[in-house]
């Protein structure tokens, strides 16, 4: 998890990688046993790893009352608007990263957690809040140079990527326009709105020629 202020609560952690792999190598002795069993008519048994996912929503928890604890009295909650099932990467390691992380497990327990303590929450609008610039407003692919670097190609505003994106859904907690707006017409009026910020609409075209030549 990553606020706007710049903090990052839990992590993928040495032990949990560790237990991840022999889960997923128990996994697949699991499922050709369950193949042979099939075979012979045989029941089955269950190719899931309990442990594994107990352990890892142990870590979840404690990373979300850390946060919790710190945060700000009076403070209101912006989560990210995530369709889990949809979240996929080409890499298999990425993916099985992905499902240890259960980040629709975390989403449930935050909003859970914030019931409990009676903070304010709601879900906002995500696109392109990884790719604009939380301090200018532009918005550009290539301004997220990787998975942990944001560079802004307009302004040169530069930091870790997840915290650049924190910033921006913070920003967008009332921003009702945005947020009810479908995923595909977000980019144009973001485009927009970096446009009337500009002291001369011709500036803007001038500005990107010279940043991305810098790249």
């Amino acid at each position: 998890v990553s606020t706007s202020g710049g903090h990052r609560y839990g992590q993928i952690s040495p032990e949990l990688r560790r237990r991840l792999e022999r889960a997923t190598e128990k996994h697949r002795r699991k499922q050709k046993l369950n193949a042979c069993l099939k075979r012979k008519d045989m029941p089955t048994v269950d190719p899931g790893d309990n442990r594994t996912n107990a352990f890892s929503r142990n870590e979840i928890g404690r990373a979300l009352n850390q946060m919790l604890d710190e945060l700000l009295k009076g403070s209101a909650v912006a989560l990210e608007r995530l369709s889990v099932k949809d979240m996929r990467f080409k890499s298999r390691q990425m993916n099985r990263v992905l499902r240890a992380s259960q980040l629709g497990y975390v989403r449930d327990k935050l909003k859970f957690k914030l019931d409990e303590r009676g903070i304010r929450y709601r879900s906002v609008q995500p696109a392109y809040s990884s790719q604009q610039c939380s301090h200018c407003g532009f918005t550009f692919s290539l301004n997220r140079r990787s998975q942990a670097e944001f560079r802004c190609l307009w302004c040169g505003y530069e930091a870790n990527a997840d915290e650049n994106a924190a910033a921006n859904l913070a920003e967008r907690f009332g921003d009702e326009e945005l947020n009810l707006l479908p995923f595909r017409e977000v980019e144009t009026v973001l485009a927009r709105r970096f446009m009337r910020r500009l002291p001369d609409a011709r500036s803007a075209s001038a500005g990107l020629d010279t940043r991305v030549n810098e790249v």
